[in-house]
Parts: structure tokens; C-alpha cells; sequence
């Protein structure tokens, strides 16, 4: 929707592929005038990209449905005696492992979509990831996005981007970045993000 908004702003034609991340960040690299979103803004990231953003605080979380009201977390600790899914190559998937999560109870996805679907289905019983794409998961597939509940908090984020290839061209970029401001002056941005968070 973000996308959307911006292309009309700044008469940008956007082509758009839902992709493994793995496979998203080889492409990117190999392609000028192309960006990954929605992209976690990471200190080892940094120098890799040039960031428009950010469009969520990207809060990195443990998320459970709300009928397991027999998982309750204080510490990460005690999250090491579920099973937890996460897209292969995440930033959720990452920062478990750094974490000291075991690496044999994690579900990995081939993609978001995925993870989450996993979830609705019990195969595992917790979801490594942002609350935003979760519920735009749930209710593109027609699933009870109220269903959704955050467990533990796993990392504060640095804001969640458009991630752009350094060699992306400048108008482009400029065009893309002026769209994306307007859209947070507006209040446009903000009201976006709070229809997913009731």
C-alpha cells in the first residue's frame, strides 16, 4: 500500500516480486535500479544499501496466536522450550540464533507468508518476526488477524526500509525518497500503519 501511494506520487512505474529473501538480496545486488523491502536497517547492513525510511519502528518479536494462552514469556529463556518459525534468512531467524535459540527447534519457511500460514496451522508454536507483515499475511489469506498476539520481544529495531542498490540511479532515487516524505508529512504514512494495528 506504501508502494502504491508512492508510485502515485512520483509517477514511478514499479515492478514488484514476492521472493525468498535470499534469493530477493542476490537479485538486488545484481540489478541497479532495484530495492528489497520490507528491509530490517541493521549496523552490519549499514553500508550496503541506501535506505528511504523508515515506515515501521520494525520491532523484532515472538508472536503467538491468542488461543495459546499456555505460552506466557517473561525472559527468552523460557522460549527455548517451543517451537518457533521464521522465513529462512531473516532478521528474526538471525537473532534467535545469536541469541543462543536451538537451532533444532526452529521451522524455517521459504518466505513470510508461509511462516505465518504455519502458525494458523500449529505446526510450531511461536513466529519470529514483525507484527505489521504478520497481520497483512493473516488477512490476505483470510485469516483472523485479531488472532494475533505479540509474546516477547526480541529486539528493538532500527526501522524498518526500502533498502536501494548503491548504484540505483540518483533521479530515481530522489523521486522515490520526495514520494515517501510526503507521505510522512501528510499523516498518510501513519494512518497506513494503525489500520494493521487496530
Amino acid at each position: 500500500e506504501i508502494l502504491d501511494r508512492i508510485q502515485s506520487r512520483a509517477q514511478l512505474k514499479l515492478e514488484r516480486s514476492s521472493m525468498p529473501w535470499l534469493r530477493a538480496v542476490q537479485l538486488v545486488d545484481g540489478d541497479a535500479n532495484s530495492f528489497l523491502y520490507s528491509t530490517v536497517r541493521t549496523p552490519n547492513r549499514e553500508e550496503l544499501y541506501r535506505w528511504v525510511g523508515p515506515f515501521d519502528h520494525c520491532e523484532m518479536w515472538l508472536i503467538k496466536l491468542k488461543s495459546r494462552r499456555d505460552i506466557r514469556l517473561r525472559t527468552f529463556d523460557e522460549a527455548k522450550k517451543y517451537r518457533v518459525g521464521g522465513p529462512r534468512g531473516s532478521a528474526g531467524q538471525a537473532i534467535l540464533l545469536v541469541k543462543g535459540f536451538p537451532a533444532e527447534l526452529l521451522d524455517i519457511s521459504a518466505d513470510e507468508e508461509r511462516n505465518v500460514r504455519k502458525l494458523y496451522a500449529g505446526r510450531f508454536d511461536l513466529s519470529a518476526g514483525m507484527i505489521i507483515p504478520h497481520h497483512y499475511a493473516a488477512k490476505k489469506f483470510g485469516l483472523d488477524d485479531k488472532q494475533l498476539e505479540p509474546a516477547f520481544l526480541l529486539e528493538k529495531g532500527m526501522g524498518c526500509y526500502f533498502a536501494f542498490n548503491h548504484q540505483v540511479d540518483d533521479k530515481l532515487f530522489a523521486r522515490f525518497q520526495a514520494a515517501f516524505k510526503e507521505l510522512e508529512r501528510s499523516g498518510e504514512l501513519k494512518k497506513m500503519r494503525e489500520q494493521y494495528l487496530h
